[in-house]
């Protein structure tokens, strides 16, 4: 009976070092994003490790880890070759910029507005671009 007890036990301790790899690994990749802004403004190098972190977490609960997201593809939108891929890459954007006005709870600092601010700008991207696409579609 002690043995079932301490393979539960051993079964449970390996998934919990699992998990918070995890997290490590995820939070290393946030670090990683945000040393490739501060250093070299390099936003499609931030949106990698982003994705990455956002593959081993899954959700966000940190309102910075929003911003980064919401800022990256912002940034990084205008590279992409079709309409299509712009259009939904501003729509991630705006995806986590609502994430983050969920996690904000102090709507007069500087950051917010800077948000406040990068999300309106994508919004009437957003719009000019899907009237872009309706028109190239009536065309054909």
């Amino acid at each position: 009976m002690n043995k079932y007890y301490i393979l539960i036990i051993c079964v449970f301790g390996a998934f919990q070092i699992n998990a918070q790899t995890k997290s490590q690994k995820a939070y290393s990749y946030i670090n990683k994003a945000n040393k490739a802004i501060e250093e070299s403004i390099d936003y499609s190098e931030a949106l990698i490790n982003f994705n990455k972190a956002m593959k081993l977490m899954g959700d966000i609960t940190d309102k910075n880890i929003a911003s980064l997201g919401a800022r990256s593809y912002f940034e990084v939108h205008h590279k992409q070759r079709t309409i299509q891929k712009q259009v939904e890459f501003l729509e991630k954007s705006n995806k986590y910029s609502k994430k983050y006005f969920l996690l904000a709870t102090n709507k007069s600092t500087e950051d917010y507005q800077e948000n406040m601010e990068l999300y309106s700008i994508a919004k009437k991207r957003l719009k000019k671009l899907r009237y872009q696409k309706r028109r190239r579609m009536a065309k054909f």
